[in-house]
């Protein structure tokens, strides 16, 4: 007899064990990493993603202390090769160690390289999309090396156009040839730029609430796909 319930106790308890497992398995741990649109927090579409998680019971992590406002596409390349450490309360994390573990990275980063460049050169010519090339061959590397590491879904921005309808076949070019490099690399293409109206008053780059609004929905979309579904 007591045998007999020394075996029902293990039972219950490897019972609540697996299911302990399997609840902790659909958390998601979520990664942000690049320049100012994911770094923004009081109306910025990676703090909404974040919010959707917690609303849903699903947030394991959320990790942003890896962003950069003015980071550009070899800060983050740097920042891997390196593997950057920060220190968040008393524990430490390595960038590599947080890719592994994610179950989500959210990444935006060329936007800074691209709008330095429209800054000191605003004609489109020959020499920008020779730029725009560049900023992808670099891109392409960052995503390969970040795909060593995090095997689990990673959202990428695309590039968009703030300023003037004059660049709007430069954004398209770069977005065109950033899906295919993307589509090589497993990652998910997120659009940016149909959520924006090129404003050339506009005293900044950085995107309106309604403009991260409309992102946060391309995003959600993915999310339901890729995360939610059962």
């Amino acid at each position: 007899m007591k045998l007999k319930a020394i075996f029902i106790l293990a039972l219950i308890s490897f019972i609540v064990f697996i299911i302990y497992l399997n609840s902790k398995d659909t958390k998601v741990y979520y990664l942000t990493l690049g320049d100012y649109l994911v770094e923004e927090n009081s109306n910025g579409y990676s703090d909404m993603v974040k919010e959707e998680l917690e609303r849903r019971k699903k947030l394991e992590l959320y990790l942003s202390e890896f962003n950069i406002e003015d980071a550009r596409v070899t800060d983050m390349i740097n920042q891997i090769e390196e593997n950057r450490t920060i220190k968040i309360g008393k524990k430490e994390k390595t960038i590599k160690n947080a890719l592994i573990k994610a179950d989500l990275v959210l990444l935006s980063v060329g936007s800074n390289d691209l709008f330095y460049k429209l800054e000191h050169q605003p004609a489109v010519t020959e020499e920008l999309y020779n730029r725009v090339d560049q900023i992808l061959e670099d891109s392409e590397k960052l995503y390969k090396l970040i795909r060593e590491y995090s095997k689990e879904d990673i959202f990428v921005t695309g590039f968009y156009n703030p300023f003037s309808s004059d660049y709007d076949e430069l954004i398209q070019y770069s977005n065109d040839r950033l899906k295919k490099i993307l589509n090589s690399c497993d990652m998910t293409y997120i659009e940016v730029d149909k959520c924006v109206n090129p404003i050339p008053e506009r005293l900044e780059e950085k995107l309106t609430k309604v403009e991260n609004q409309c992102v946060y929905q391309n995003i959600e979309k993915e999310m339901e796909k890729k995360l939610f579904e059962s």
